[in-house]
């Protein structure tokens, strides 16, 4: 008997050394809300707050945590995990049905330790992943640029009643490298699931989410069924839902060159980005602020689309007019194979021709 409370003292004491949760504690479920700067985040932790069996956190990282990136230790990160989840099974009062989570965004450590966070989502096998990303791409990146800008009415969350500056305008980039922050965007969604793809998850959108949102009841009834708690009314949003119901370059000042560059994209699919609707927003009604300022191109939306194999072609004929020296550019050699290999066209005639003028070319610098 002394033997036995000696060995639950010592394993008492070594869950407190790393930070897990006392065993009192572990009748609460759980789940981490992932997702990517200004997607509505906050917005959806004020709802999934408002549902009586549910405890929400907010991020577990702070900016300076997220400024050091690598210097974030594992450990440390365990430590603001289990000690979060404690804290708000807590407040649950012991309701053996109760739900606790927390928000945590891509950037916050994904990278650098997904392996052992892994590790940590497989021991507690019933913690799920809500993944929540924001589909319209293009008013994401808006969002992320104005709220980095210094004007003082871009506030990140506003509430009903706050001054908003509506007026205010930001510069976005243009032509690939706006196409590229777009690509960045996806790439980085794609692999933090990537990361879990053996974890219990969901994925939703924003924009089903919000109270306008025709799937809005649908969306979360989804949300409750995956978490397993009762469906309920959830009170209104005491946030503004900033620039959702405006035409969507409305608060771009140079929207006719961002207008032109995502309407080629849209018509060519020359990338083969997802931009979430932002193709039907661009040659609607009234795109832009004033409506006038971006007319589409007919030329440019009677460009009949690259289909894949185009699409590889040209990737190729790219990597052939490079000069690949240093390890930037044979990196970026490989990830274009790499989007080669995806697209299934190592039988193409038409890609074996081209790879020997890839050769040729190499064989000449």
């Amino acid at each position: 008997m002394a033997r036995l409370l000696v060995a639950c003292a010592t394993a008492a004491l070594a869950a407190a050394a790393v930070g897990l949760p006392r065993s009192s504690n572990t009748r609460c479920k759980r789940f981490i809300l992932i997702s990517q700067t200004r997607s509505g985040t906050g917005y959806v932790v004020r709802k999934l707050k408002g549902h009586p069996s549910l405890q929400c956190a907010n991020e577990i990282l702070g900016e300076a945590d997220v400024q050091r990136g690598r210097d974030v230790k594992f450990s440390a990160l365990m430590r603001k995990m289990n000690s979060v989840m404690h804290d708000l099974c807590a407040r649950t009062k012991g309701d053996r049905g109760a739900l606790v989570g927390f928000k945590w965004m891509t950037t916050q450590g994904h990278a650098e330790h997904h392996g052992k966070i892994l590790e940590y989502l497989q021991r507690h096998s019933k913690t799920k992943i809500l993944y929540m990303w924001r589909r319209n791409v293009v008013r994401q990146i808006i969002s992320r640029v104005g709220i980095r800008s210094k004007d003082p009415g871009n506030t990140p969350h506003p509430k009903v009643g706050e001054f908003v500056n509506a007026s205010s305008k930001v510069s976005l980039a243009e032509g690939g490298l706006l196409l590229q922050r777009v690509n960045k965007t996806l790439a980085d969604r794609a692999t933090t699931r990537s990361y879990y793809s053996g974890v219990d998850a969901l994925t939703v959108y924003y924009e089903d989410l919000i109270e306008s949102s025709p799937a809005y009841n649908e969306s979360w009834d989804r949300v409750f069924d995956y978490l397993g708690v009762p469906r309920v009314e959830l009170p209104r949003a005491e946030l503004v839902m900033i620039h959702q119901d405006k035409p969507i370059l409305a608060p771009v000042a140079n929207a006719p060159g961002v207008h032109a560059t995502l309407v080629e994209e849209c018509a060519t699919r020359r990338w083969g980005l997802d931009l979430g609707g932002a193709c039907e927003e661009l040659v609607g009604d009234c795109p832009c602020d004033p409506c006038d300022a971006c007319k589409p191109d007919p030329d440019v939306l009677n460009t009949p689309k690259h289909d894949y194999a185009t699409r590889a072609q040209s990737l190729l004929v790219q990597a052939a007019q490079r000069n690949y020296t240093g390890a930037t550019n044979a990196k970026r050699f490989a990830s274009i194979q790499r989007q080669m290999r995806d697209l299934q066209l190592e039988k193409d005639l038409e890609l074996v021709r081209l790879r020997a003028r890839v050769a040729e070319l190499e064989a000449r610098r």
